[in-house]
């Protein structure tokens, strides 16, 4: 926390990095007022108060020390997008921070802070819902529960399945012996997002395709029905899927089906450029997901 000493009130500045302009005496006051006031509770480690404070004297007169403070209460009370925002602008109010390599650091930090994302589906009156305890559910092509039991979450009293995982745009796939579900799911640094699938009672099909760019294709044949986020039936056997990359060929998708309990899973994603007059090189994910009898 940065002490903020306002003209009217007070002598100085700690840690303010830029001359800020002058405003009324009327709107330094107000201003002052709620820094103080964000003080003491900040103190007293009501950390709501303070931070709606700290807000309020910022709107009124806007400067560094003050966002700074805002951004650190942000931080404490892991409301981290938030406080990277205004990190961010306490960093373009002072372009010549003395800490600005702390603070730039600091801001990488908790870009990246895991956070928590809650899979769910309907609940026992909903013909789509989704049976967790018989599912496989993978994040972007990777296995992160198996079949089993499922806890009981409070307060809603409902399955829930809770993983810590990076920030970012994410695909989850739940695969059943029954069904199929996929959905995009976004989660904040150090936030908490519920994501909640639900599925046909039955989908049939040996195999699943799915991918975090939409502008990959997979179909069997040419001119064939789209295999991306589809549970679909193939031969048991080896086969090679065809792949298009905005209509761009690129080199197929080896895939072999079992029969019996078992699904073949593909996940693909490309984090190159999608300006490239070609395919671009594509990242390749394959699991085999067996259930029991």
């Amino acid at each position: 926390m940065r002490v903020l000493l306002f003209v009217v009130a007070l002598a100085g500045v700690a840690h303010a990095e830029s001359k800020t302009k002058r405003v009324p005496d009327k709107f330094t006051k107000a201003a002052g007022d709620a820094f103080a006031a964000a003080t003491e509770m900040d103190g007293k480690g009501d950390l709501r108060a303070a931070l709606a404070l700290y807000e309020k004297a910022h709107a009124i007169s806007p400067h560094p020390s003050t966002i700074y403070n805002v951004a650190d209460v942000q931080r404490r009370l892991v409301l981290l997008s938030q406080a990277i925002r205004s990190y961010e602008t306490y960093l373009a109010m002072t372009p010549d921070a003395k800490d600005r390599a702390e603070v730039e650091a600091l801001i990488g930090q908790l870009s990246v802070t895991p956070g928590k994302l809650i899979i769910a589906t309907g609940d026992v009156t909903d013909r789509d819902s989704i049976d967790l305890a018989a599912a496989f559910v993978l994040v972007d092509g990777e296995i992160k529960k198996r079949p089993g039991p499922v806890p009981t979450m409070k307060p809603r009293d409902r399955p829930e399945i809770h993983l810590q995982i990076s920030p970012g745009e994410h695909v989850v796939d739940l695969v059943t012996p029954l069904t199929y579900a996929s959905s995009e799911c976004s989660l904040d640094p150090g936030g908490q997002r519920f994501c909640v699938l639900k599925a046909e009672p039955r989908i049939d099909g040996n195999a699943v395709v799915s991918a975090k760019n939409r502008r990959i294709d997979v179909v069997q044949e040419r001119n064939g029905k789209d295999l991306v986020y589809k549970r679909f039936e193939l031969p048991a056997g080896k086969h090679r899927l065809l792949v298009e990359d905005r209509s761009y060929g690129c080199a197929p998708l080896p895939i072999e089906a079992a029969g019996g309990n078992t699904v073949s899973y593909a996940f693909i994603n490309t984090d190159e450029w999608d300006g490239y007059k070609r395919c671009r090189t594509l990242d390749i994910k394959q699991h085999r997901l067996q259930f029991e009898p």
